[in-house]
């Protein structure tokens, strides 16, 4: 179905004005970059939103910016790399979220550095954290392989990201939500050919298959064994949606309306 966008809510029906400056794939790196254009924006708002971006959004030594490497490249080369040689591969992770770190530091003393908004205070800074996994546990290749958007994004930069100067850090995930809500579904076995030949022997039945070709709800009993794997929608459910209009709302409201 269709989503409706926490953003879009806050605005519709709550009476909070909104300036999305959110893009796909984009880093803190790429927001640094683009100070000159967005500043008078930010410091004029009353609060500025930033969401936990994905891990493979900032630069390695292996796929640096120099280079012109953009985020889906760097994290395909992590993967090719993670399937020969697991400690190139961890240099990889460490590096980008060692960078992504210092972008997010650097993002936040831009805003702090560049005085006061019309209202005469400093813009409130807010960390949302809005993925399925868990913040506690972070999103590394094996606790949360490929959940949106914070890709191989590992509980120790998870802790160092929360600890920066952030006026409020709110969580959104939506890791708790029921399995049966309607999932964007896929068989491997029918997009991959190197886990067809891996899984020769099918267990997922005639309906889980009807169920994965409709995209409709899963029955986890049935449909997530190795070959017939069922994945979360990568981009974020209504349920996420809604989890993040309801932290961000009284706060926000709170700033605007008193």
């Amino acid at each position: 179905g269709v989503v409706t966008p926490h953003d879009e809510r806050l605005f519709d029906e709550a009476g909070i004005p909104i300036v999305n400056l959110g893009s796909g794939g984009m880093g803190p790196h790429d927001y640094i970059l683009q100070w000159p254009a967005i500043e008078r924006i930010v410091t004029n708002a009353a609060a500025l939103v930033i969401h936990a971006m994905a891990g493979r959004s900032s630069e390695n030594s292996y796929c640096s910016y120099a280079d012109g490497c953009v985020a889906t490249e760097r994290y395909d080369l992590y993967e090719a790399t993670l399937a020969t040689n697991a400690t190139a591969a961890a240099e990889m992770q460490a590096e980008s979220l060692d960078a992504a770190l210092k972008e997010y530091a650097e993002l936040l003393s831009l805003v702090d550095s560049s005085g006061c908004s019309l209202s005469g205070t400093a813009p409130q800074k807010y960390l949302l954290w809005l993925s399925h996994c868990d913040p506690t546990r972070g999103c590394d290749r094996d606790g949360g392989y490929g959940d949106f958007p914070q890709f191989y994004t590992s509980k120790a930069s998870v802790d160092a990201l929360f600890a920066l100067d952030w006026d409020g850090v709110f969580d959104a995930s939506y890791n708790a939500e029921p399995r049966q809500s309607p999932l964007m579904a896929v068989d491997k076995c029918d997009v991959d050919p190197a886990t067809e030949a891996a899984c020769p022997a099918r267990t997922v039945d005639e309906e889980c298959q009807n169920q994965i070709a409709r995209s409709e709800s899963i029955d986890s009993n049935g449909c997530t064994d190795t070959c017939g794997a069922v994945f979360q929608s990568y981009y974020p459910t209504q349920y996420g949606h809604d989890n993040a209009y309801n932290v961000l709302r009284p706060v926000l409201q709170g700033l605007l309306f008193g």
